[in-house]
């Protein structure tokens, strides 16, 4: 059994298959801002501004064109990287994704860096002794962190190391 390429592969299907899924999640994206019931625009002012104000704000974002055309317009400006203005204060989406994004980006390094810290040794361990209560243990432990409810978890992770 020839197994070279196997990786190989597997990245090129996940690669392959990270394409439609982002597609989908557009799709769904847009539809939930454009279908679903109320004004986005209006929403995002608050209830006490003046109707014309709202429909110049509508017809400015495009919300006044057929629903295709704007579908349209909406991909091609994600697939460019063009995500907009905010509504309300016009600064682009970019920038505050840029701005408010360090956190998050220092978030998800750190716990991508937790779980190799504590993964692997344990991975290794179930690994080196299968089938033994230690390779049990490991299992058992996967589980309940993947399970665990991420409130919960964040709880926990304060009262222990927030000291």
């Amino acid at each position: 059994m020839n197994r070279s390429g196997s990786l190989r592969t597997y990245l090129l299907t996940r690669v392959a298959l990270a394409i439609p899924t982002v597609l989908i999640l557009l799709t769904i994206t847009f539809l939930l801002m454009r279908v679903a019931p109320g004004n986005p625009i209006q929403a995002a002012l608050g209830g006490h501004v003046p109707q014309q104000i709202i429909e110049r704000k509508t017809a400015a974002a495009g919300y006044d064109r057929p629903i295709i055309v704007q579908y349209w317009d909406y991909m091609r400006d994600a697939l460019t990287g063009h995500f907009g203005n905010t509504i309300t204060d016009h600064v682009p989406v970019t920038q505050v994704v840029v701005d408010n994004g360090s956190a998050t980006l220092e978030l998800a390094l750190t716990a991508f860096l937790v779980a190799l810290a504590v993964g692997i040794p344990i991975g290794v361990l179930a690994g080196r002794f299968r089938d033994t209560p230690m390779d049990t243990g490991g299992r058992l432990f996967g589980i309940v962190i993947y399970a665990a409810p991420v409130f919960f978890t964040g709880f926990l992770a304060q009262l222990v190391f927030g000291v």
